[in-house]
C-alpha cells in the first residue's frame, strides 16, 4: 500500500490566490464582450473597475497590455 501525502492548506491557499492573480486579468477581455452583446448585465463590469482604471491610467508596456487585451474581445 503506498503512502500519499495529502495536499496542505498551503498548497491550496497559493493556488487559489495564482488563480485569482493570473484569471482575474484575463477574464477582463472576455467579461466586456459577454457585455456589450448583453450576455452579462452592464453591472458586471463593475468588478472590473480596477481593471478600466489600469488601462487608462498605467503608462506604458503594463497599461498597452491590459488596453491591448480589451481590443482583442470588441
Amino acid at each position: 500500500m503506498t503512502d500519499r501525502k495529502k495536499r496542505g492548506k498551503a498548497f491550496w491557499a497559493t493556488l487559489v490566490v495564482l488563480v485569482v492573480i493570473v484569471g482575474y486579468p484575463f477574464s477582463y477581455g472576455p467579461s466586456l464582450w459577454l457585455v456589450r452583446r448583453g450576455r452579462l448585465p452592464n453591472s458586471a463590469i463593475r468588478l472590473y473597475e480596477p481593471m478600466t482604471w489600469f488601462q487608462k491610467n498605467i503608462p506604458g508596456p503594463p497599461g498597452d497590455a491590459v488596453r491591448w487585451w480589451a481590443q482583442i474581445w470588441q
